[in-house]
């Protein structure tokens, strides 16, 4: 069977981190990461699973999908495979920079 995804995101900022070492001010992103995940384009399902993909600004930061922890690339972005179950299935994805500043997007997927 085909799933029939319903895709909706929420955006949550936490911008009170620890500050950075001020030698290396000039090399950390002062602001929250900002992420775009793109649910139109290159995504897709594969029976129980489906791919999204996404960019940081800025790149190469902490990501956090579910369980699953990397870092997005020179570019800022990444991509992950999400275990969906029938229903609805809600994904947690966080970015981290260097300096501990943080964005979590919350990705609703509704499986039929």
């Amino acid at each position: 069977p085909i799933n029939t995804l319903v895709a909706k995101q929420t955006t949550k900022v936490n911008s009170s981190a620890a500050s950075s070492d001020p030698s290396s001010a000039a090399l950390v992103y002062k602001g929250a990461p900002i992420i775009d995940i793109n649910l139109n384009g290159p995504a897709s399902t594969h029976g129980t699973t489906f791919v999204i993909h996404g960019k940081t600004t800025p790149p190469r930061v902490k990501v956090v999908i579910g369980i699953q922890t990397f870092q997005s690339d020179l570019d800022g972005r990444f991509s992950a495979i999400i275990p969906l179950k029938k229903g609805t299935n809600t994904t947690k994805i966080t970015a981290i920079t260097p300096a501990g500043k943080r964005t979590t997007k919350i990705v609703t997927i509704t499986s039929n």
